[in-house]
Order: C-alpha cells, then structure tokens, then sequence
C-alpha cells in the first residue's frame, strides 16, 4: 500500500477547506489558502487521515461486488445531508428515488418533485401539477407534489424551481421549529441547475443551509462530471449506478477509488453506495406502481395577447376614409362651378 503524497494531501486538505466555508455560507469560500493556514487549521493532518484510510480501503479491496445487498437507504441521513444519485440513461436511477420517496412519504415528511420529463406521472405522490408558461399556481404547503415542468424551457424551470425554494424558506423560517415538518426536494437532470461552472444560487443555499430549516433534497444527474463538486461532496449518500463516461469515472474515483472499475460492470437496477468512506453494492427492484397522481388544476395567465376567435372582422376605417375623400371631392367641385 502507498502512502499519500504531498501533493495530494495539499489538494484534498484544500478540499476540506472549500467544503467547510461553504457550509458555514461564507461567501469566498473558493479562496486558495496558503499550506501554512492549512496546517495551522488541521486541514493537513485530516486529508491525510483521509487519503491512508481511502489507499487502504482500495488495497484491501472487499468481494462486495459479486453479491449485491438489498436497497439500503439511511432516512435519517438523507434528512440532514442530503443524496445524490447518479448514472448512465436506462441504469434504474428513477427506480431508486422513487424508492427513497416512498420510505420519506412512509415517515410522514413532504416530497416536491421537479419533473421535466414527465418521469414522474405514475408515482406515490397524491398531486400532479403541469406547469405552463406564467402559470398562477399556489401549492398547499403541507402536500407532497409532482412539478410536471417539462412545458417550460429550462431558463423558466429554473426560475419557477428558485421561486418555489425561496417562498419554501421565507415561509418555513416563520414557523417555530415544532410546526416544522421535513420537506424533500427532487431534482432531476441537476446537471442543468447545479453544473460546475452555471448553478443556481437558491439551490447551493438549500443544499448548505436547508437542514436548519428542515428542508432537504435528492439530485438526480445522468452526467457525474457536470455536476457542482459542492454539491456531491456536502451529500451524506451517494448512489452510482452504471457509467461509461471517462470524465464521469474519473471524478467518481474520487469517492470509490478502485471501487470505480466496477461501475461499468453494473446491470440494471444495480448501484454502489458511498456514505461515511464505505463502499457497497445494491439492488433495487424496477419500480412499479399502478398510482396516478390527482391532476391539479393550474391556471394560466398568459401575458402575450389571445387571437381572436371565430368570424374574421372587417374594419370599416377604410370605408371612412374613402367616403371623407369623395365627400371633399364633390365640394371643390362645387365650389368650382
């Protein structure tokens, strides 16, 4: 087994450093500090405790992989630090969150699924909303709702899913903390909202401070790689179903090291979960369900102007005007004569 160097101690103490700031919401948490303000904070020490634990995680390499376990999912966790989920197109990963939903709305918490592909019209959850341009739509606060947005392009996503988050906080810091029941966030393609380099702000603000206010969420992504370091890292749950991706298997081997071999080698339904530096292998059954969410009537108030109906209508202002001018005409005439 090989110990870290030092250069990648410096770069996963670093890390640590970023990680940190973000969650306390400190807003340069991207600053470079120096190697001596990461050894003077502890930094140093703890990425190498990390990287001595991954190395001999990998050197000692479990046969976890040939018998996967049954889907395993820790609530509680998911409560406080959120989970992610990620994987190539087809691997089951709508299987797997509609797996987790059902264990959150067993427990009783509030579920809101930002749907833009209409993935989730068959579900558990009792409410389906189609949201069309400038739609009116006012959630009851304690229901559990599908967001069909798959009519909206994805700048309106965006910003339907940033107004919904933001009335969610203003609304929910009001309450004490006994009126405050958990509310989940589902973000499906969280590539597009949380990337590397474009991400929305109100969901990195969730995804730092949320818990306080008991708010969480699952993202959903097919493209690990796209999707803000930030976000994975701060996850309590991680769930990596089938990739071929290079740039996807190299960031994943971030948190699966050899373990990332075997992702291309996943069936179906198959999925190796990381949390606390463990790594294991999982199944989760196809999901199925005869449940139709209860369509909500969603008003829609269009700022562009409705076309008439019916009959075309004739204007008569060129009929005026004809009969002002031959009017004119037969006075000159007149007073001509």
């Amino acid at each position: 087994m090989t110990t870290p160097t030092r250069t990648e101690i410096i770069a996963k103490a670093t890390e640590l450093f970023h990680n940190e700031r973000f969650k306390t919401g400190d807003p340069a948490f991207n600053i470079s500090p120096t190697e001596q303000e990461l050894a003077e904070n502890g930094y140093l020490n703890v990425a190498a405790s990390d990287l001595m634990r991954s190395k001999h995680r990998a050197y000692v390499e479990s046969e976890f992989v040939d018998v996967p376990q049954d889907f395993f999912f820790d609530v509680k966790l998911g409560l406080e630090q959120g989970t992610f989920i990620s994987g190539g197109r087809g691997c089951g990963k709508s299987s797997l969150t509609k797996a987790i939903v059902d264990l959150f709305l067993k427990e009783g918490y509030v579920v809101v699924v930002f749907d833009n592909s209409q993935t989730w019209r068959r579900s558990s959850i009792p409410n389906l909303a189609v949201i069309k341009p400038y739609s009116n739509f006012e959630p009851q606060y304690n229901e559990s709702y599908v967001f069909d947005i798959s009519l909206l392009n994805l700048e309106q996503q965006k910003n339907f899913i940033e107004t919904v988050i933001d009335d969610d906080f203003n609304y929910t810091a009001s309450l004490t903390e006994n009126e405050r029941n958990w509310r989940i966030y589902i973000f499906e393609e969280a590539e597009l909202l949380v990337g590397t380099h474009d991400h929305s702000k109100t969901i990195l603000s969730l995804v730092a401070t949320g818990r306080n206010l008991r708010l969480s969420y699952v993202a959903v992504a097919q493209r690990f790689a796209m999707v803000s370091t930030n976000l994975i890292s701060l996850c309590g749950q991680l769930y990596l179903g089938m990739m071929h991706e290079q740039n996807d298997l190299k960031k994943a081997y971030n948190w699966l090291g050899n373990d990332t071999k075997e992702l291309a080698k996943l069936d179906v339904g198959e999925f190796l979960r990381y949390s606390k530096g463990n790594v294991a292998k999982m199944a989760v059954e196809l999901f199925a369900t005869e449940t139709t969410p209860k369509l909500i009537s969603v008003e829609s108030k269009s700022i562009l102007p409705q076309p008439t109906k019916g009959k075309e209508q004739i204007s008569i202002v060129p009929f005026l005007k004809l009969g002002m001018i031959v009017g004119f005409a037969i006075l000159l005439i007149g007073a001509i004569r």
